[in-house]
Formats: structure tokens, sequence, C-alpha cells
């Protein structure tokens, strides 16, 4: 198996434990907070997961921040990454909207990624 096959493989064991154990925290420090879109990431968070850890990057899935939830954040950086499907992003001004609540809460940028950006990451 090629490296970007196994880039592209589902997520490993360790990694998917990982994220069910910041799930479950996420819930139990926001015992209101949504579960259904955590429970199973899309092709895209996939994608945007495989990118930051190719980086490098230590980063938090699903970050709450007030009101919305970011796709993924890093701290070390005050970076915010969301993988813009066509379907959930269309809403141009919603989107500006919430950056801008964002950035005044200490975001220092929100990165939009869309299927183009992610397209080395993604399954074939």
């Amino acid at each position: 198996m090629s490296e970007a096959q196994k880039r592209r493989a589902p997520f490993p064991l360790a990694h998917r434990i990982k994220l069910a154990e910041s799930v479950a925290k996420t819930h139990a420090q926001n015992p209101g907070f949504n579960l259904t879109h955590c429970g199973s990431p899309t092709n895209l968070e996939f994608a945007l997961d495989l990118l930051l850890q190719d980086a490098g990057l230590e980063y938090e899935s699903q970050k709450r921040f007030g009101r919305y939830v970011v796709d993924a954040y890093v701290p070390s950086r005050g970076l915010a990454f969301e993988a813009d499907g066509a379907y959930w992003h269309s809403d141009k001004a919603r989107e500006a909207r919430r950056d801008a609540y964002l950035v005044g809460r200490g975001i220092i940028a929100v990165v939009h990624l869309n299927e183009h950006d992610l397209a080395a990451w993604m399954e074939v």
C-alpha cells in the first residue's frame, strides 16, 4: 500500500478512540451539546484531520466557541479550520457573522478549506 493510500484509509482505531474521548469530554462540559454532528465526521472533515496530522499540528476536533462549533481548532496558533462543503456552507453572510464572532473571541483567523483545497487528502 502506498503512503498516499495509507493516508486515505479510514481513521485508525487509536484516532477513533481519541475522537470518542473528545466528544465525551465536550458533552460532559456542555450537557446541552448536540452530538449528532460529532458522531461521524464528513469526508471533508476526515480530509481536514489528515491535513492537520500531516502538518504535525495538535488540534481539537469539533471545538465549541459559544454557540458555534468549528471543525478543528489549533490552540497553539489560535487558528480555527472549517471544511466547507457546498451544502452546509452556502450561506456566506452567516459564515461571515460566525467568523467575526470567533475573531472577536480571540481566534486569530478562520481558515476555510473546500473540496478542491482538501482533494489531496480525500478518499479516491
